[in-house]
């Protein structure tokens, strides 16, 4: 209900600045149950790099928070923001897309081998070929596979996602499960080498998991592992069409949800129309955890 937070202003769509492009001066923006904050910058891996300490700040009202960042090259960082009650994060790579997966333009659209694309997609897919030509021809662009991810069948997927002029989304649901780091490190890498030569590969999506009541730490862990081992391509979470209720549902409140939110690159809501019968998912900015601006759509 207070709406604690602390996040950086500068953080760029898709967490991502070019190489050699942080900023050193930062501004934080918060509102902190403390007058005192504890900043930590670390490698994704756990390599403090910095702390500071901030104190004499206002509580329980919007504060700006200066901050001076070291040089940092290209890999994968954390922030972590603690304030009496609230402890928060902000995680960001640094460094190139070196031409596979994807990122967004400074409007905030979809960007892939560097063509800005609207995505039009379909989640639960047929992957058969002639389906497949349907979707093509009928101005869908974008598949989210349910197939499991082993070498044959990304061969499979970037041949025939070549052919039909479609880019492709693993619904993998990252973050269900929570395995050892030196475990995840070496999936995620095993997976990164197998869609080395697809350039038409977004990223990787996860479904409505507030709503199973599931850990947010997992997501917060995978979701730094991702940084880490494959920064170039999408970390998605769609959430279930419940999100306004009251915290007494603590599994549908807004302010859990938007925990989940944080650990992502993309974030969206799938709304069912009870007539209609479609499915419509937006994709909100990962920075605005309270009122999400609208940026793209997918219609499935």
């Amino acid at each position: 209900a207070a709406q604690d937070h602390c996040r950086l202003v500068e953080m760029p769509r898709n967490a991502r600045f070019a190489s050699g492009k942080v900023p050193q001066a930062i501004t934080l923006s918060a509102i902190l149950p403390n007058s005192e904050l504890e900043i930590v910058l670390s490698e994704v891996s756990g390599k403090v790099i910095r702390e500071w300490k901030k104190t004499n700040l206002p509580v329980r009202k919007s504060t700006l928070v200066p901050l001076r960042l070291p040089l940092l090259p290209d890999g994968a960082y954390e922030l972590k923001f603690t304030s009496g009650t609230l402890t928060d994060f902000d995680w960001f790579r640094v460094g190139d897309l070196c031409g596979r997966g994807a990122d967004f333009d400074q409007r905030g659209y979809l960007r892939n081998q560097g063509k800005t694309i609207f995505p039009i997609g379909v989640c639960t897919p047929s992957e058969e070929m002639d389906a497949l030509r349907v979707y093509s021809q009928s101005g869908i662009n974008l598949i989210a596979s349910q197939l499991p991810l082993f070498p044959a069948m990304a061969d499979y997927m970037h041949e025939i996602m070549g052919k039909f002029g479609l880019r492709w989304i693993s619904w993998n649901s990252w973050g269900f499960s929570r395995r050892s780091e030196s475990e995840t490190v070496d999936l995620l890498l095993q997976s990164r080498e197998m869609l080395r030569k697809d350039p038409g590969f977004i990223g990787f999506l996860s479904d409505e998991p507030a709503v199973w009541a599931l850990p947010v730490d997992n997501f917060r862990f995978y979701y730094k592992q991702m940084l880490r081992c494959m920064p170039e391509y999408l970390a998605w979470i769609n959430h279930a069409p419940r999100i306004s209720r009251v915290s007494t549902e603590p599994s549908q409140a807004f302010s859990v949800v938007s925990r989940f939110s944080r650990t992502s690159d993309v974030s969206g809501l799938t709304s069912i129309p009870s007539l209609m019968g479609i499915r419509i998912t937006v994709f909100p900015t990962r920075r605005s955890p309270a009122l999400a601006t609208i940026r793209t759509c997918a219609v499935t």
